[in-house]
């Protein structure tokens, strides 16, 4: 029932010796112009309906739907008929595959523009990023310079600021923009980080802490040095209360 010939599909039937002189032929060749074979064997299925009801009509050469007889001339006609039939499903066909294609296409340059836009507003996102983190890394430059940031708390935050800034700038250009996220929009992973906070100092012991770390701690001590510093201690912890030793040592200054 089908064949396939260079590229394409024919439907090929083969005529009844009787009805040989009614055709004059002993097959029907039929291009189906397509190499799908899924496509192709519903073409034939169609055919194959059709040429039976041909070949009927051809053994009683009486016109079904009118009831009359019939002519060879009548049967060639009804043949050509469904040669008609099958090159316009073949038209449809066509048009219908060039019609899917022009969508296909349009959904791409549409999916290639939605690309673009995200691109573009990663590149307007990191453009005012960069100048923000230009900004602050010479306002924290010029501190240093000049000599605003002296102490070395001070200073510590400043540098700490600076390789906040500088880690953010590098995770910028490594992610690169997210085409996942919506037209415009700034991914998670673009958004600068907030500020860290300042370290905070570690508590200042007090000073019953201090001289036990310090001094009763340590082995190579002599007991002699350590109850008179001990003594020491007491005297202060009785003025002063059990205070932190920074506090204390303030208090002293």
């Amino acid at each position: 029932m089908l064949a396939l010939v260079g590229t394409h599909y024919h439907f090929r039937r083969v005529v009844p010796v009787a009805l040989h002189p009614l055709f004059g032929k002993t097959e029907f060749w039929i291009s189906l112009k397509t190499g799908s074979k899924s496509e192709a064997r519903l073409s034939a299925m169609a055919l194959h309906a059709q040429t039976s009801a041909l070949f009927r009509t051809a053994r009683t050469m009486t016109d079904p739907a009118q009831k009359k007889p019939i002519t060879k001339d009548d049967l060639l006609a009804l043949y050509e008929n469904i040669i008609k039939k099958q090159k316009a499903v073949i038209e449809t066909n066509e048009r219908n595959a060039a019609e899917q294609l022009r969508l296909e296409r349009y959904r791409a340059s549409m999916t290639r523009y939605e690309d673009l836009l995200k691109t573009r507003a990663f590149i307007t996102y990191s453009s005012e990023a960069l100048e923000r983190l230009n900004q602050n890394m010479g306002r924290l430059r010029q501190d240093m310079i000049t000599g605003t940031a002296q102490d070395k708390a001070s200073l510590a935050r400043k540098t700490e600021e600076i390789d906040r800034l500088h880690a953010t700038l590098v995770k910028l250009f490594q992610t690169g923009p997210a085409l996942s996220q919506a037209p415009g929009a700034v991914p998670p992973s673009h958004q600068l980080a907030s500020p860290a906070p300042p370290p905070t100092p570690p508590p200042s012991p007090r000073l019953t802490e201090a001289l036990h770390l310090a001094l009763l701690a340590d082995s190579q001590k002599s007991e002699a040095t350590k109850k008179e510093t001990a003594r020491t201690v007491a005297l202060f912890v009785q003025a002063f209360g059990d205070k932190p030793v920074k506090e204390i040592t303030g208090r002293v200054n």
